[in-house]
């Protein structure tokens, strides 16, 4: 008979990690531009609560900080179409890591259309291929995501409301659940 697994405790995600700082000025425009079409994504079994049904893995380490995004952003695999066009607004929208990993971004971030932010690690340096996970509503780094996309949206050589129909919602939802 197996053991039951110990409890998902979720703790905060540690500050001190020197790795999740914003870029401190908003990157060139080519260079997000750039990066913006190559960036992609693969998926994790350390931030799905059912892996199996994701047909990845299971994490078989413990960590105390782990987010799931099928558990606590309620993030299904049809959700999954959606993710090219989520990374594409976190990374025009200038939310990218002071951190380099192989001439990539160690992290970016990305707010989803129902406002839920998701933090995004490098899985493949010098690919740009990332996996990712929801930050909770109680992190500090949150309202500096919001704020940077804010300042991104409403800046009028950027277009980026015209571009992305959904941004202005998923601030909106991001302005409620992160207070």
């Amino acid at each position: 008979m197996r053991k039951k697994p110990d409890p998902r405790i979720i703790d905060a995600r540690t500050q001190d990690n020197q790795n999740r700082r914003l870029l401190p000025d908003m990157p060139a425009r080519a260079l997000r531009e750039q990066l913006a079409g190559r960036v992609g994504y693969e998926g994790s079994g350390a931030h799905k609560a059912d892996p199996y049904g994701w047909g990845l893995e299971p994490y078989r380490g413990r960590r105390r900080d782990r987010t799931f995004c099928d558990l606590h952003a309620r993030f299904a695999i049809s959700d999954c179409e959606r993710i090219p066009r989520l990374l594409r607004r976190g990374v025009l929208g200038g939310l990218i890591s002071d951190h380099a990993m192989k001439g990539d971004p160690g992290m970016l971030w990305t707010i989803d259309d129902n406002g839920w932010i998701y933090e995004l690690r490098i899985t493949h340096q010098g690919r740009a291929i990332y996996h990712g996970y929801p930050v909770l509503p109680s992190d500090p780094l949150a309202r500096k995501i919001i704020a940077r996309l804010s300042a991104w949206a409403s800046d009028e050589e950027e277009q980026a409301v015209e571009e992305d129909e959904l941004l202005e919602a998923a601030l909106q939802s991001a302005e409620k659940r992160y207070v």
